[in-house]
């Protein structure tokens, strides 16, 4: 009798243990198809799952690799405990996911990924290779993080990508030649990472690029001369790194440039006379560095100049009269 009793228990524990683990997987797909819906032009979304879930064939998907490639850097997220991935069906018409959004073809029914922002969410650990899979991706933020290591050579894939912005982290290594390959640049900043090694001259071959911020890192060397071919460049930061040598004259050809900063350097010699055609130039930041002589009287063209720093140099002579005719001078 007890024998029986057993058995009839265990059997009924079977049963009970089987519907709860029924009712939770209905709860999971109830609740992920309840925030999963696409509309017509963008989508954006996650699940609180890894896994793909049928949906209907009208319903527009992404693609498996960005999804793959996107739950790669979600792996990245700490602390652990905090799981979060996308599906296939991860798009929202109404509920805005902030990291992601994509463009959906829906001839197609296709999805991809388009921007990325990532930032601030403690993000550990090296990138991911498959990021080089998400090659509609346009904008990559991930400011703010503890990511280490060297950036991906797959970033040569993104060839549509216009904006990279992985300041405030841990990369190291220099700034890869994949780099080359990224055409539709408009925007690159590196800054506050231990990036190291010689600027890449072939930076100055992405003529779209209006903003690069390399600031505080580790590079060295001189400044590439090729700089001065930018055709659209507008903000240059270099400053806080171990840049040496004389400023290049052909930093005074960049017509469009508004703010050049090269502060906390090593740079030598004097301050070259073709930056009097830089008369767009709102602010310039020479401080810190090993400069020395007159300042040039070309400068009398800067007009617009509103923020102006030389201290820590060897520069001599008089004040020029010229400085009091600049719209504003902020500092000196």
């Amino acid at each position: 009798m007890n024998a029986h009793w057993r058995s009839t228990q265990r059997n009924m524990f079977k049963v009970l243990a089987s519907l709860l683990l029924f009712l939770a997987l209905c709860c999971r797909t109830s609740l992920e198809e309840s925030g999963n819906h696409c509309y017509r032009g963008t989508c954006n979304g996650t699940s609180g799952g890894a896994s793909s879930f049928p949906s209907p064939s009208r319903e527009p998907q992404l693609l498996q690799r960005d999804v793959d490639a996107v739950n790669a850097l979600l792996e990245l997220v700490t602390p652990r405990n905090f799981l979060i991935s996308i599906t296939a069906v991860g798009c929202s018409a109404t509920k805005h996911t902030p990291f992601m959004k994509c463009n959906c073809d829906n001839s197609t029914n296709i999805c991809r990924v388009t921007k990325i922002n990532l930032s601030g969410l403690a993000l550990s650990r090296q990138l991911p290779a498959e990021i080089g899979n998400l090659d509609y991706l346009e904008e990559l933020r991930l400011v703010g993080n503890y990511i280490s290591g060297p950036i991906p050579e797959s970033f040569q894939n993104l060839s549509r990508i216009s904006v990279i912005n992985l300041s405030d982290n841990h990369l190291t290594g220099s700034i890869p030649k994949s780099f080359r390959n990224l055409s539709q640049m408009t925007e690159i900043n590196l800054k506050r990472n231990n990036l190291e090694g010689p600027i890449p001259y072939f930076l100055s071959e992405m003529k779209s690029l209006t903003i690069l911020r390399i600031s505080e890192n580790w590079f060295d060397g001189s400044i590439p001369r090729e700089f001065g071919t930018f055709p659209a460049l507008k903000y240059l930061y270099l400053d806080g790194n171990f840049l040496s040598m004389g400023i290049p004259d052909e930093l005074g050809n960049i017509s469009s440039l508004l703010e050049l900063s090269l502060n906390e350097n090593e740079l030598s010699g004097q301050l070259p006379q073709q930056f009097g055609n830089l008369t767009k130039l709102e602010e310039l930041y020479l401080s810190n560095n090993l400069l020395s002589g007159k300042l040039p009287p070309s400068l009398d063209a800067l007009e617009n100049l509103e923020a102006f720093t030389v201290q820590g140099n060897s520069f001599s002579g008089r004040i020029p009269d010229f400085i009091s005719k600049w719209r504003s001078h902020q500092y000196l």
